[in-house]
């Protein structure tokens, strides 16, 4: 006896399995690229790091701004001795109000241009920080994209780090497949290898 029976319709596409978290690991400085201490498919840390960039240039800005900040701080040093001095013959009328103002004015500016001294100082010495590359996440090294050597830049990627414990596969189907697909519905998903 035949009899008719229900059968699902299956279609077949292929597809690739991928990680959720996937990061793509560039610098954010330019220069060469010192070393790389990691290889594909190794398994790192989140911090752990991954390259470093040369900082020959960062060295230089720091060098730089601590000599600039040594002389603004002399500067000002000098004007507020300058000013220290006018404030005394001030109140011994021994000066007019407009020369004691002018030095008061020369220590303000030279107290201004220390504190910004300071502050480029401590711009170059953060981007020190950034001359040493560190994963991101915990994942694997899952693509390798320069080499010791090359030059590194900001926006373009030197490795990819991928988080292997969330993966999600990702296919193309026709229309026809994709108007009968309901959200939550279970689909089959065979890997090879």
């Amino acid at each position: 006896v035949i009899q008719p029976v229900a059968m699902p319709v299956t279609s077949a596409s292929t597809g690739s399995v991928i990680a959720l978290e996937s990061v793509n690991v560039a610098s954010r400085l330019m220069g060469y690229i010192k070393d790389i201490a990691v290889t594909e498919g190794q398994t790192v840390k989140q911090g752990q790091r991954l390259f470093s960039i040369d900082p020959l240039d960062i060295e230089g800005a720091v060098e730089q701004a601590r000599l600039g900040l040594r002389q603004a701080e002399d500067a000002m040093n000098d004007a507020k001795a300058d000013f220290q001095r006018f404030e005394s013959l001030y109140k011994d009328e021994v000066v007019s109000r407009q020369q004691f103002e002018k030095m008061k004015l020369n220590y303000d500016i030279a107290v201004s241009r220390a504190a910004q001294a300071k502050a480029g100082l401590g711009t170059a010495q953060g981007q020190m920080r950034y001359a040493t590359v560190t994963s991101p996440i915990n994942g694997v090294v899952t693509q390798k994209m320069a080499n010791e050597g090359d030059i590194a830049a900001p926006g373009h990627p030197v490795l990819r780090v991928e988080n292997p414990s969330r993966l999600q596969v990702q296919t193309a189907v026709s229309e026809e497949v994709f108007k009968n697909v309901k959200l939550g519905q279970i689909v089959k998903v065979e890997i090879d290898g």
